[in-house]
């Protein structure tokens, strides 16, 4: 559109990077993004630590979600577009199999052959299986219109792609909100799935809960169908160079100034008083205006280098949970967001271990250790401290040996993984965080614009519904989606940027 905005984010993760991409997309070249992370790095809750074997190659560990969906058409799109590579993932092991345990003994065990896999789970869960397909292929069907409403493909739509106020809003036009006010559990039992306590629903439909959200069946029936959608469809793909290069891309694709280790503690709504339109000034927890540079100016001392920025616009790209971000008036007493929902967020551990998996806690003998199956999952209502356990390297196929990686929801206690396996194992990487919104049914979400009037979009406000780094990416586009319209209603009302139109920016290194 040529008006020069200036957009700052907040917030480096999925959600800021695919939101620095897109406002580049929508803004065009005149635009300037800056893109203000509080830790030294680049990924927020996508994280990763690089295993080197004794040959010297590397691989990428996912300390979080390790897959994609290869539907999340959002991501996909972008790898492309970015030159990344998706491929099978790495743990997806030749000859692999997927079991369920419940802490005792293997209640289920896939096939290296599809046949015998299907037979099996036919045998133990019955006709509720093609019940259960057809209403996750159905959902499916249904989340997958957004990508028409948002690229502005389908009748109603603007040019320029559709944009939501709400949660509730998008997910109504796909026809799922009433899914967000309702467990699992229950959606299911009234769809004819399967009774609360049978087999399908503790130990295929939990586990695979358990897997992706440390939770139960009493999680929300949108967040749990979506979780389902890799078990049913089995599309699934990993970044080669690892996920947190998504986001790396993103930002350098976005030619996005990129201030590492500054913590906003407020963003400050400038105007009133006569002024024609509206920016906003970001301050640190200390007060202080954030200080951003730009081309063209000496690079001899960092201090003088900077200058006080007022933005157009500001997405915050960070769940508000995981900071003490305010949002004020010009008066600094004067809060603007009030009420806003509380999000509380489920803890989550992750564990590599690198070591041999005693075969008698599957009920093999010692002759049996190729029958362990490479990914374990957990029974809904297992006494088991972990949520799954997954091989992700092969390191002697002989004596099976390998790196594993354990979720869990508290720490793992060293008796707990002696019992799992042999002496000798070693933990490589041990990693605690928020990973992702406490489920509760009912859900009660934040809108995106969290105060009318204001052009402040709150990316994390589509995962109060279901959580996902394809989910993160959906919330930025409409949030730039949302920006773009109304910059594009104020240049149709004829008022111009602010005075700081026209400044060029400049891409820090990453």
């Amino acid at each position: 559109m040529g008006l020069g905005q200036r957009v700052a984010i907040v917030g480096a993760g999925i959600g800021g990077a695919a939101s620095a991409y897109y406002m580049r997309e929508v803004l065009g070249e005149r635009a300037s993004v800056v893109i203000i992370e509080k830790s030294l790095r680049v990924g927020g809750r996508v994280e990763n630590v690089i295993y080197t074997n004794a040959t010297g190659a590397t691989s990428p560990l996912e300390i979080g979600a390790s897959i994609l969906y290869s539907g999340n058409r959002n991501l996909m799109t972008a790898i492309g577009n970015l030159k990344l590579h998706a491929g099978p993932p790495i743990f997806d092991i030749d000859d692999g199999t997927t079991g369920i345990w419940d802490g005792h003994c293997l209640l289920f065990q896939s096939s290296p052959w599809n046949f015998v896999t299907a037979f099996r789970v036919l045998w133990r869960y019955g006709w509720g299986v093609f019940k259960l397909r057809r209403i996750v292929t159905t959902i499916l069907s249904n989340f997958m219109k957004i990508y028409a409403l948002q690229n502005g493909t389908v009748s109603g739509s603007r040019s320029g792609g559709l944009a939501f106020e709400t949660p509730e809003a998008l997910w109504e036009a796909l026809g799922l909100f009433d899914l967000t006010q309702i467990s699992l559990r229950d959606y299911l039992a009234a769809q004819g799935v399967g009774a609360p306590n049978s087999k399908l629903i503790t130990e295929f439909v939990g586990s695979i809960q358990r897997v992706n959200y440390n939770a139960n069946n009493d999680i929300n029936a949108l967040a749990g169908l979506v979780s389902l959608c890799p078990a049913v469809t089995g599309e699934v793909v990993s970044v080669e160079e690892g996920n947190v290069a998504m986001a790396v891309a993103m930002i350098q694709d976005a030619k996005a100034v990129l201030k590492l280790n500054v913590t906003v503690g407020t963003v400050q709504v400038m105007g009133g008083g006569g002024r024609e339109k509206k920016s906003y000034r970001l301050l640190r927890e200390n007060g202080q205006p954030v200080m951003v540079r730009h081309k063209g100016e000496k690079k001899k001392e960092e201090e003088e280098e900077e200058e006080e920025e007022e933005f157009d616009a500001v997405i915050i790209a960070t769940p508000f949970v995981f900071s003490k971000l305010a949002v004020v008036g010009l008066e600094i007493d004067q809060p603007v967001i009030t009420d806003l929902p509380p999000t509380k967020y489920t803890t989550t551990h992750a564990t590599f271990i690198q070591g041999r998996i005693r075969p008698d806690i599957f009920g093999f003998s010692t002759l049996e250790q190729d029958r362990i199956p490479t990914s374990v999952y957990i029974k809904e209502d297992a006494s088991v401290p972990i949520s799954s356990l997954s091989l992700h390297i092969t390191l002697n196929a002989t004596d099976g040996t390998g790196i594993y990686k354990l979720f869990s929801s508290g720490l793992l206690e060293s008796s707990f993984i002696d019992t799992v396996f042999f002496s000798g194992w070693e933990e490589l990487h041990h990693r605690k965080w928020q990973a992702y919104p406490s489920y509760q049914p009912p859900e009660k979400m934040t809108p995106f614009l969290i105060q009318p009037g204001e052009r402040i979009c709150y990316v994390n406000a589509l995962e109060t519904g279901v959580s996902a780094m394809e989910i993160s990416a959906i919330g930025a586009k409409n949030c730039a989606l949302l920006l773009a319209e109304s910059f594009r209603r104020e240049k149709d009302r004829g008022i111009g940027t602010t005075a700081m139109e026209g400044h060029e920016t400049e891409k820090e290194e990453l």
